[in-house]
């Protein structure tokens, strides 16, 4: 059990940083030329669109935890 969990189970608050939790950074699309457009199953662009859709589910779960506009 952590630290932040003994304390939740004692039916205290926990730890919280004061400082803010900045929001999840988007990932960096592929510079030109790094796709060489044949269609490869390892495109840069597969790997932009799966970063994409991590950054977004992180983003939400983000947004929902602190409130965020961003």
């Amino acid at each position: 059990m952590a630290a932040g969990d003994s304390r939740a189970a004692l039916g205290e608050a926990p730890v919280t940083s004061p400082e803010p939790v900045p929001p999840p950074l988007p990932p960096k699309p592929p510079v030109e030329g790094e796709c060489c457009g044949r269609g490869c199953e390892y495109c840069v662009w597969v790997y932009y669109d799966q970063a994409l859709r991590r950054y977004e589910a992180a983003l939400a779960q983000w947004r929902e935890r602190y409130g965020g506009p961003a």
